[in-house]
């Protein structure tokens, strides 16, 4: 059978991540000569120009940025521009690890993704860097098999039905599409619906999970996708509100503290300073409050949980 004739959508998303890959190991600049000559053959000069602008803005927004650095030769030069591209160096967990590598794992089993060979090398390279716990995540050695069938059902797209026990240490057993994951103050946190045997989606039945609390797992033959909407960064939440919600929380929110309160997705009650939110854990919302500054006025036992923790870190403070 015949390969599957690429769209100009993939053709272009082709180029987009060769030139992203050409430019980080490029040594020196690179000539606008040698760019059109390499990935635009057949456009003419002008053609050439308009296409690799487009191609710059698109980089851009991955996060490259090409800058001109003069020329040669009569044409111009490129270069990554590195103090806006690149990142400061930073730690990465065994958990974001974990998380990252859920994120791609789709990827190098996609049909026609031209790039699966180079992305499974990058990834064993960054493992590298990691410990044994977090080389496992790529090897497989240690994994649990909630991870393996976690992995297997983000990558071949089949829900998987797990045993999942709550804040309250209430266990149920549900059938889940993972959608995504994201890590979070060292924890693995999955999101997805809830799907019927015969493959019907739950309605508003996304939820997020944190994934230690799955006690046991195991892949279904029930397909799924995940919507083209679908946005992981819209279920990032704090802590408190992992998992099915136990009450409605109160909070006064000083003014320095407001604009990071708003991010977990709650609303500010007055337009000011008063918090409302969803919370399925007293305890991890009491730390929260505490490490933003917040004060919860509701409900009592919110407080009492607050007042503890504040209590217990003077007495070992």
């Amino acid at each position: 059978m015949g390969s599957k004739e690429m769209t100009k959508d993939d053709e272009k998303v082709e180029r987009i991540a060769s030139l992203a890959a050409y430019f980080m190991q490029a040594r020196s600049a690179v000539s606008s000569e040698a760019i059109h000559t390499r990935f635009y053959p057949s456009l003419s000069g002008d053609s050439f120009n308009k296409a690799f602008s487009r191609d710059r803005a698109d980089l851009a927004i991955c996060g490259l940025v090409l800058k001109k650095c003069g020329s040669g030769d009569s044409h111009a030069l490129w270069k990554v521009d590195e103090e806006t591209s690149y990142a400061d160096s930073t730690a990465l967990s065994p958990t974001d690890a974990f998380a990252f590598a859920l994120a791609c794992q789709p990827l190098l089993h996609t049909e026609g993704f031209p790039l699966s060979t180079d992305l499974d090398f990058a990834l064993k390279k960054i493992y590298n860097y990691f410990d044994s716990e977090a080389a496992s995540f790529a090897s497989g050695h240690k994994d649990s098999r909630e991870e393996r069938v976690l992995r297997t059902s983000m990558a071949s797209g089949k829900a998987f039905e797990m045993e999942y026990e709550d804040a309250k240490g209430q266990v149920s057993t549900r059938v889940v599409a993972p959608y995504g994951t994201f890590s979070f103050r060292e924890r693995l946190y999955v999101v997805g619906p809830q799907v019927e045997r015969d493959g019907t989606v739950v309605l508003d039945s996304v939820r997020t999970y944190r994934f230690e609390r799955i006690l046991k797992a195991k892949l279904t033959s029930i397909a799924f996708e995940v919507p083209r909407d679908f946005n992981i960064s819209d279920h990032r939440k704090p802590p408190f509100q992992m998992g099915e919600p136990v009450c409605e929380g109160r909070f006064d929110v000083p003014e320095a503290a407001r604009a990071e309160v708003l991010k977990a997705g709650a609303r500010l009650a007055d337009g000011q300073g008063e918090l409302v939110a969803a919370v399925s854990s007293l305890e991890d919302a009491a730390a929260w409050a505490i490490s933003v500054g917040a004060r919860p006025t509701a409900p009592e036992e919110l407080v009492t949980a607050w007042r503890k923790q504040l209590e217990g870190a003077v007495r070992n403070g």
